[in-house]
């Protein structure tokens, strides 16, 4: 924070401010975007220059890749230095002498730890603030306990913590590494005393051990434990916490959990025996814990966690030697009001993310549905929980909650490699167990997504539709907006590799389906990639509509309608003849763009010739590997197959002036051996780039 601005006094103020710099450098190219997100890249040059001008006017001192540490006399009046060294160093000076000296970032390549002197920080206790190096004698940071803010350890070998680390009482962050030969830490009453720690990384710890200076406590303890010295508001200021690779059963105790009053930020990684996140071992304690500041939360590559928040009530020791779920992650002991990122992967020992009782709630919250206790999630992610058969868990015998649960402000969900989910919401009991065991679609009445924009959903196995039938009803006062129900806002939909999928839309004809037309008002892109089961976009199922949806039908027809689609992508779809509207609805493609087809191998043409007239803005078409298309647009009296034709029929001439698109710009063909012609009877005017490769048969 000193090398920003004095007055920023939060890590979330100095982090905006960071985000903020980032952007307007990025825009002045003197930053570059990497293909990891949260990394920037720096020309060669630019980074010299700015070295150069540090140095000459913020007395900073930057030397990476060095051997040897600087000759004396030429560091000693920078106040801040940065050593990076690429060889195994052990000559440090005795007393570095930097009595500006704020921030010092040291970092080596040692496979042994190195030594410091005791005397190595004399005159400088005053001022510095950021100190990132190696391991200490245990009187090290005495005399730094006024100023030390941010403390790292990542980068060093380090094999132990010195006691003196506990006196850093205005410490805000502490970075630790076990992979750099510390795989054990120590914590002499430490976190007793850390009480203005905010940011906590942990990463390749094996083992926490609480004890002593009689040496007596916990020398295999496999989990965060509240003891007399580490009183319960030790966290009370923790903003961020961060644990990867590291070997804990369990990371708090109820009593610590309740004490990250101030906990903006949490994400565990490659942890392989974490069960749970919060371990309650005090049988009859069933006091809630919410987390009123917790914004985003990451939960990855944790292949045994079974619970969030588990008590000695509801955990037995069956339970817990059990490898198949038998509970969602989030009971009804925890609460998430300010949640707004959740993103869950490779978590494979769930079988539910919220739990039923969660759900329900008191008399004076009912009028509000989404009032629960993830009431601000806007970004969900899960991927690859491979026991995983639903979002929300209900227990129909259990009092389900009836009314629907409305996610007022989630924007983007992305769900992937969900072999066993069968729902997003699903209500067990005896009759619902049955059912649910049958192909059926992801959403249904229960759940609406008002905000949602962005749906991605790849190799979801199970799930034969998106959306219910139920799902489509509107109260009378809806009916004169056919475009409100439960996905109004809609701009992207991504759907791929879900090989039981069979329509997008599945409607009952017997329970009676909504009779008007669906409109995606607000549906920019969609993506349909390898549904190699779908028959339809929207589909009505029922006795009579279940004899006709094996017979070839159209991809889109009358049901639906995209005003406001821009781009269509439609990759490994072997189940259509034709990529058609069977009657038009008006307007439903005017704003496409980019029409793009690829690998559909018993496609015959994509549409009729009169869907032409209403592609008022198609700037870009694509068609590829599709080795049995013959027209592009099918008119009245070609062979490709059969399909709608205007009730007139049209001549040559007429067709050419039916058929302009006026912002068509550019034309792909590739790889389409029975390919005869782009429409027949028309040419496409000399303005339109046509590329042409593999198609022996076409003519032009």
């Amino acid at each position: 924070m000193r090398l920003l601005d004095q007055d920023l006094n939060t890590f979330d103020e100095v982090t905006n401010r960071v985000l903020a710099m980032v952007d307007v450098l990025k825009t002045s190219c003197l930053l570059l975007d990497d293909t990891d997100e949260s990394v920037v890249k720096m020309h060669d040059i630019i980074r010299d220059v700015t070295i150069s001008i540090a140095e000459d006017e913020k007395r900073y001192l930057v030397k990476h890749g060095i051997e040897k540490w600087p000759v004396k006399g030429r560091y000693e009046h920078y106040s801040v230095i940065s050593l990076r060294f690429t060889a195994n160093i052990r000559e440090f000076p005795n007393e570095l002498q930097c009595k500006g000296l704020h921030t010092l970032v040291l970092a080596c390549s040692n496979d042994s730890p190195t030594d410091f002197a005791n005397n190595f920080f004399n005159g400088m206790e005053n001022n510095l603030e950021v100190l990132d190096l190696s391991e200490m004698p245990n009187n090290f940071f005495n005399g730094m306990e006024n100023n030390l803010e941010v403390l790292d350890l990542s980068e060093m070998p380090i094999k132990s913590l010195p006691s003196s680390l506990s006196t850093l009482v205005k410490l805000r962050m502490l970075r630790l590494n076990g992979g750099k030969l510390m795989t054990e830490i120590a914590l002499l009453g430490i976190l007793g005393s850390l009480r203005n720690l905010e940011i906590l990384s942990l990463t390749g710890m094996e083992k926490v051990l609480f004890h002593g200076e009689d040496g007596t406590g916990f020398s295999e303890l496999q989990f965060l434990k509240s003891q007399p010295q580490i009183p319960p508001g030790s966290f009370c200021n923790l903003c961020e916490l961060h644990v990867e690779n590291c070997q804990f059963k369990f990371l708090f105790t109820h009593s610590i959990a309740r004490g990250l009053e101030q906990l903006q930020r949490l994400e565990i990684r490659d942890c392989e025996d974490m069960e749970e996140i919060i371990r309650n071992e005090r049988q009859g304690d069933e006091e809630e814990i919410i987390f009123h500041h917790l914004k985003k939360m990451v939960l990855k590559d944790l292949p045994n966690l079974r619970s969030f928040y588990s008590s000695m009530k509801n955990t037995s020791t069956t339970e817990a030697n059990n490898s198949n779920p038998s509970r969602p992650l989030f009971c009804e002991n925890v609460a998430f009001p300010a949640l707004e990122s959740l993103t869950i992967e490779y978590v494979g020992n769930i079988s539910g993310i919220i739990g039923d009782k969660q759900l329900k709630l008191p008399v004076q919250q009912e009028e509000n549905e989404s009032f629960w206790n993830l009431p601000r999630l806007r970004d969900l992610r899960i991927v690859y929980c491979s026991e995983l058969k639903a979002i929300v868990v209900a227990n129909k015998e259990g009092g389900a909650h009836d009314k629907p649960l409305i996610f007022r402000e989630l924007c983007s969900l992305y769900l992937c490699d969900l072999e066993n989910l069968k729902s997003f919401y699903s209500i067990c009991g005896s009759k619902a167990e049955e059912e649910i065991s049958k192909p059926q679609p992801l959403f249904n009445e229960k759940v609406a997504f008002p905000a949602l924009e962005g749906l991605t959903i790849e190799f979801v196995e199970n799930i034969s539709g998106i959306i219910g039938d139920k799902q489509l009803k509107l109260s009378a006062q809806q009916e004169q907006n056919e475009s409100f129900w439960n996905l109004p806002r809609l701009r992207h939909l991504r759907i791929a590799n879900c090989y039981e999928l069979k329509a997008i839309v599945v409607a009952n004809k017997e329970g009676g389906a909504h009779d008007k037309t669906l409109i995606f008002r607000d549906l920019h892109s969609l993506f349909l990639y390898g549904l190699e089961n779908l028959k339809s976009f929207y589909s009505i199922c029922g006795s009579k509509a279940e004899e006709e949806i094996f017979k070839p039908q159209p991809l889109f027809n009358e049901k639906i309608m995209f005003p406001s689609l821009k781009e269509l992508s439609i990759w490994n779809m072997d189940n259509f003849e034709q990529i058609r509207i069977s009657t038009p609805p008006t307007n439903s493609f005017n704003n496409l763009t980019h029409l793009n087809v690829v690998r559909c191998e018993k496609l015959l043409y994509v549409a009729p010739s009169e869907l032409l007239g209403s592609l008022q803005n198609l700037q870009s078409l694509e068609i590829e590997n599709c080795e049995s298309i013959e027209e592009v647009f099918k008119t009245r009296g070609s062979n490709a197959g059969e399909g709608i034709v205007s009730r007139d029929e049209a001549t040559s001439e007429q067709v050419e002036i039916i058929l302009v698109p006026p912002q068509l710009e550019r034309v792909s063909l590739e790889n389409l051996p029975r390919l005869i012609s782009f429409c027949s009877g028309y040419k496409l005017p000399p303005s339109v780039q046509l590329s042409i490769e593999d198609c022996p048969s076409f003519s032009h």
